[in-house]
């Protein structure tokens, strides 16, 4: 067996285009160490679930799939004025959670498993891809390059939805682009495969929808008609997904809304957050503010830019014009909270881009120095990513959802808190998950007489505080809940207190009890959300 390994290996360098190796053992390799980066990650996996809280409300509705209960019904409590979830997350996540969810429960772990599986299928795909423009050694490169990335490897500790996002985007957009022309048998299978990772692609995640336009134009553009494979794969998803999605109900409106604070600024804002995340994906943060870092960053840049001036020659295809589309898209969307997350699906697609150029520079050199140039810029990768490995540990929360002192505050929760009541958290999926009761986040901005109005219009009474960093960080300076708090010592009964976390409960009185206008304004406010929610794009 490791001989013949072995054998494979050695074929595998001297290969210097892809027809020069079989697909079988070139797949064989990209396998083994497909294999090998899923084997670290997972042995490299912490028992420490962070306090974020996507994954708890994915979670609230695996839970419901399981049972065979409404999928949007959970006691998260969807605040319009803070919309840091939405009301119902889309399904795509929890329907893959929810098998995981009936075996074995709530265990972070196992989902963790399931998650960590999409993405070595989104590797093997994104190596299938690359054998179609690298030389093997090189296409098994960047896979690794890829594979080892950072932030794949601190995302690992949560259950993010892009892994499984990765692998049906990548996987139809190969599909598309491999479509065999004048096979009619496979290529029903084919159109069939892609327009299903398309529907999945967008049940994960909406933004998936960016693959349709790029799909259909690069169509069209390349056979001069209307009715192609591609187009009716990429139809047939669209139709697949608007469908699928209508039985759950998810609260794509929210998604929608954001749209309502793009200006020149919110763009000019997303050109600087994505700049960070473009040396986030380079890793370089020792030195990224030093002219190495700069002459680093332009180096990637330029290469990329012949690499995707070399794939342009070679005809355009959905690969070049998604670039185009999900970068316009990053620029436009006035959200950039997380940039790297956010930009985390176009990166397979720069790397590939600064692989295919950095192979045609060291052609143009000489046959000779045809690994030179890739090997250079994945070694400079590979030592930045050591040194961000080091930050990965520190950057973790220092108290898992799942450790005593969370236990103990959902405990006193479930006991102090009655089954109809609200709990107002900055965590408030994770709060709902693990109490059964209901909870929702404090209005962003607002001042106290809003504060208390948003709590009169949701019948909270009480509100948990975190008192460390372990929550994604310190909480800013000015920040409302904290605020709120210190200047309504007077309203608040402290009735539990650890060193990590504050419950208090409200007491009655007049600015709790009083009816106001702020109240009047949030309920014009919630329905503008609800017929934003309600219109034919939101539900699309």
């Amino acid at each position: 067996m490791v001989a013949q390994i072995k054998r494979i290996l050695v074929a595998t360098w001297h290969a210097s285009t892809p027809a020069a190796l079989s697909k079988s053992r070139y797949l064989a390799v990209a396998f083994i160490l497909v294999t090998a980066i899923s084997v670290a990650l997972l042995a490299t996996t912490r028992p420490i679930v962070p306090w974020s809280g996507d994954e708890a409300l994915y979670a609230m509705h695996a839970h419901n799939l399981a049972l065979g209960q409404p999928y949007a019904v959970t006691p998260y409590v969807f605040n319009p004025q803070n919309p840091i979830h939405p009301a119902a997350a889309p399904p795509g996540l929890p329907l893959l959670l929810s098998p995981v969810y009936h075996a074995f429960g709530l265990n972070w772990f196992a989902f963790q498993v399931e998650d960590i599986l999409f993405l070595a299928l989104f590797l093997m795909a994104l190596a299938v891809l690359a054998r179609h423009w690298l030389p093997p050694m090189l296409a098994l490169l960047s896979v690794v390059v890829m594979g080892v990335h950072p932030l794949i490897w601190e995302m690992k500790e949560t259950v993010p939805s892009e892994f499984p996002f990765l692998f049906f985007l990548y996987g139809a957009l190969v599909l598309v682009d491999r479509c065999p022309e004048h096979d009619p048998r496979r290529r029903r299978w084919f159109v069939s495969g892609a327009a299903l990772m398309l529907a999945a692609a967008c049940l994960v995640r909406p933004v998936g929808v960016v693959a349709f336009p790029a799909i259909v134009l690069a169509s069209i553009y390349r056979t001069r008609k209307l009715i192609t494979p591609a187009n009716i794969a990429a139809g047939a998803g669209a139709l697949l997904f608007y469908v699928l999605q209508q039985p759950f109900r998810p609260d794509l409106g929210t998604y929608v809304n954001y749209m309502d604070g793009l200006s020149l600024h919110s763009m000019l804002n997303n050109l600087q957050s994505y700049e960070v995340a473009y040396r986030y994906f380079l890793e370089d943060h020792p030195y990224n503010r030093t002219w190495v870092g700069h002459a680093l960053a332009a180096i990637v840049l330029a290469l990329t830019g012949v690499g995707f001036v070399e794939r342009l020659r070679r005809g355009v295809t959905a690969f070049e014009l998604f670039t185009l589309g999900y970068c316009a898209f990053l620029i436009i969307y006035p959200v950039s909270l997380e940039p790297d997350r956010y930009s985390l699906p176009v990166w397979p697609m720069l790397l590939l881009y600064a692989f295919v150029g950095s192979n045609k520079i060291a052609l143009l050199i000489g046959e000779r120095w045809r690994y030179i140039p890739a090997s250079a810029l994945s070694l400079v990768l590979l030592a930045n990513y050591a040194f961000a490995y080091e930050e990965i540990g520190p950057r973790l929360p220092h108290v898992s959802i799942t450790a005593a002192p969370s236990q103990a505050v959902f405990q006193e929760i479930r006991k102090v808190v009655p089954e109809n009541g609200v709990v107002i958290s900055r965590k408030p999926t994770i709060v709902a998950l693990y109490t059964d009761r209901k909870s929702s986040i404090f209005p962003m901005h607002a001042t106290d007489d809003q504060f208390f109005a948003y709590l009169r219009a949701v019948g909270a009474r009480y509100i948990l505080q975190d008192m460390g960093d372990f929550a994604g960080g310190k909480p800013p300076a000015e920040d409302v809940l904290n605020g709120f708090i210190e200047r309504n010592g007077s309203s608040l009964h402290l009735i539990y207190s650890t060193p990590l976390f504050r419950l208090f409960r409200l007491e009655s009185g007049s600015r709790l009890d009083s009816t106001s206008t702020s109240r009047v304004a949030l309920a014009q406010r919630s329905q503008v959300y609800r017929r934003a929610r309600s219109s034919p794009f939101a539900r699309c």
